[in-house]
């Protein structure tokens, strides 16, 4: 009997040795998690004291992060952990760790949001087509939905509809506006991004990195990443005195070192470096010597740019990087576009229809081609065939094309009412037009009674091959360096259509 009770007495101590030495000794735990998604932290409420001298914790909560658990001592002994993720409400945890229960399920609750998916048909006048949409492998219908945090694909397709997948991630309620494209348009809607108040003039960078906005009811132009078509900021005058009234046009200098922008009620245009101490900021400005500044226009070599004076109706010539005056000449009616080219610098008269052409050896202006009626002039663009100019006109709704070896109008392309902006593409192949549509009967100012239109022409057919219904007034056009895809800004709905170009 001795020897027994010798035998448990010393079962017994053994027993509370390796039950002290316990408290003290790490165990480690096995978190399980739901859905296999990662812990991104754990916020310990409760611990035991000696979890705390061990792992050099002061006070409770402490938050460790995902990359730090792995590092964590955990010692026996009852826990309150609260675990957390993007995305999901976090998870609180009662826990009692000893060898024999090391385990901690983690059960993730996602957020859900609100999806208001909006879908608009394709062209004026024309039916969408039996339109199918098919979310993350489920098949949806436009509307409000309530879908957890995630990644998702919208397959996009069905008669008459070309297909294509809209890829996005849904981390707060989201409007999803798009639209479907006919089977044989030359364009695929890919985004609409919303911007400032009256997007007006823009331009991409010359490595098509940046997208540059202006805002003309805002001082303010914004950027969008010209990858991820993500608003990556905004650029506001450092000087106060310039932070009142907005911006108009946007010119890239041919050496890709700085973006202008117009402002008009100060005739002033800013200047955005694109590296350096200043990079993307807005600290130079140079005044312009007219009155209600708008486009701004650099020379094919970079070592001139020019502005259009609206109310003084003459135009301001500077050198470049310098910025000095070179000349102001005089415009028998009001300018709007320029462009360089072949040694002059052509400039369009709103108030007349014609274009002039400036010699820019002398800078005066030495011809005149008359518009075949009264026109309003407005965006004139150079083509790869150095004979050949590309203008709209808005009044008479015509898009021109001139023979300057000829001094003529070569050819007139009807396109929507109110022709704005207009850009080629790099292989001179397209010419892109924005046609605002009609203006309100009370003022131009107001929305537009209809949306306004986008015009595709075929520069060798010289005839209109795709038309694709846009926003309410739609202003500035700007196509990607690379061909790819052309941006388009909504006047009035203050947003930015992106178009993915087929073939590029």
């Amino acid at each position: 009997m001795r020897k027994v009770a010798f035998f448990l007495a010393g079962a017994g101590l053994l027993l509370t040795i390796l039950v002290v030495a316990g408290f003290h000794w790490p165990v480690t735990p096995v978190i399980t998690v739901s859905d296999g998604l990662p812990i991104a932290g754990v916020r310990v409420e409760e611990a035991p004291a000696r979890f705390m001298r061990k792992n050099k914790i002061t006070a409770l909560p402490h938050e460790f992060s995902g990359e730090e658990l792995p590092a964590v001592s955990w010692l026996w002994g009852s826990y309150r952990l609260v675990f957390t993720r993007p995305g999901c409400r976090e998870a609180a945890v009662a826990a009692k760790i000893t060898p024999l229960a090391r385990e901690i399920p983690v059960d993730w609750e996602f957020y859900r949001y609100e999806l208001l998916l909006e879908v608009d048909p394709y062209a004026p006048g024309e039916e969408a087509g039996s339109g199918e949409l098919v979310l993350n492998g489920k098949p949806v219908t436009p509307g409000r939905l309530q879908l957890p945090y995630g990644e998702y694909e919208l397959e996009v397709g069905g008669a008459g509809i070309k297909p294509k997948t809209v890829a996005f991630f849904l981390d707060q309620d989201t409007r999803l506006h798009f639209k479907t494209d006919p089977a044989g348009s030359l364009l695929t809607q890919a985004k609409t991004v919303a911007v400032g108040i009256q997007p007006k003039g823009m331009a991409f960078s010359n490595d098509g990195r940046y997208l540059f906005i202006a805002l003309l009811g805002e001082a303010a132009v914004e950027v969008i990443d010209g990858e991820t078509m993500e608003k990556t900021g905004r650029i506001v005058p450092a000087e106060p005195r310039f932070r009142k009234g907005g911006f108009v046009e946007i010119g890239v200098s041919p050496a890709g070192d700085r973006v202008a922008a117009s402002k008009m009620e100060t005739a002033t245009v800013h200047f955005i470096p694109l590296s350096g101490t200043h990079r993307l900021e807005m600290t130079e400005h140079l005044a312009t010597g007219g009155t209600w500044s708008k486009v701004v226009a650099f020379s094919p070599a970079g070592d001139l740019f020019a502005v259009s004076n609206w109310v003084s109706e003459d135009v301001s010539v500077f050198s470049y990087p310098e910025k000095k005056p070179v000349a102001r000449v005089k415009i028998p009616g009001i300018p709007r576009g320029l462009v360089f080219a072949g040694g002059s610098l052509f400039v369009t008269n709103y108030s007349t229809g014609a274009l002039h052409r400036i010699d820019t050896g002398n800078w005066q202006l030495v011809e005149s081609i008359a518009s075949p009626g009264p026109g309003a002039l407005r965006h004139v663009v150079a083509g790869q065939d150095p004979n050949l100019l590309f203008a709209s006109d808005m009044r008479r709704a015509r898009i021109y094309i001139y023979n300057l070896k000829a001094g003529k109008i070569e050819a007139e392309i009807p396109v929507d009412r109110n022709p704005n902006t207009i850009a080629l593409s790099p292989d001179g192949r397209y010419l892109f037009v924005s046609c605002r549509g009609p203006n309100a009967p009370e003022t131009y100012l107001a929305r537009s009674p209809r949306s306004g239109e986008l015009h595709v022409i075929d520069t060798a057919t010289r005839k209109v091959v795709d038309r694709r219904v846009l926003g309410n007034q739609p202003t500035a056009l700007a196509v990607h360096p690379s061909g790819r895809y052309l941006a388009v800004s909504n006047f009035r709905d203050n947003n930015i259509e992106f178009y993915r170009i087929d073939g590029y």
